[in-house]
């Protein structure tokens, strides 16, 4: 939504030919569409699947994520909770304009100027 609020086109590239290695014929160029994306969805499943299991915790870790008495749980009962417009626009006030942008690619700047209808948006 973003980028076509800012008139922002989607960048992709385009995998016309793929080079596989095959146990059986060495080096197979291959030209085929559907080939080369069900390849490329296989190589990026398998690329991102851990190959090992995680560690169980050892004692020291499973302690550290015990409750704990000293710490009174309603302290974070409304920890999620949304922030008032008020602290909102505060704290969107409060930040600096000379930092990088985020996953929207927007500066700070644009939000501490958007308009109240942009602000109730975000």
């Amino acid at each position: 939504m973003i980028d076509f609020l800012l008139n922002r086109t989607k960048r992709t590239i385009v995998l016309d030919q793929l080079l596989v290695k095959d146990p059986i014929h060495d080096n197979m160029l291959i030209t085929d569409t559907t080939t080369i994306k069900k390849l490329a969805a296989e190589h990026y499943q398998s690329y991102t699947i851990p190959i090992t299991s995680p560690k169980l915790m050892n004692d020291r870790w499973a302690a550290q994520y015990e409750l704990k008495a000293n710490i009174n749980p309603t302290w974070y009962q409304t920890v999620m909770d949304p922030p008032t417009w008020d602290k909102w626009i505060s704290v969107m006030q409060s930040m600096p304009n000379d930092k990088a942008c985020g996953p929207s690619n927007l500066h700070n700047k644009f939000y501490k100027h958007a308009g109240t209808t942009t602000k109730h948006l975000i």
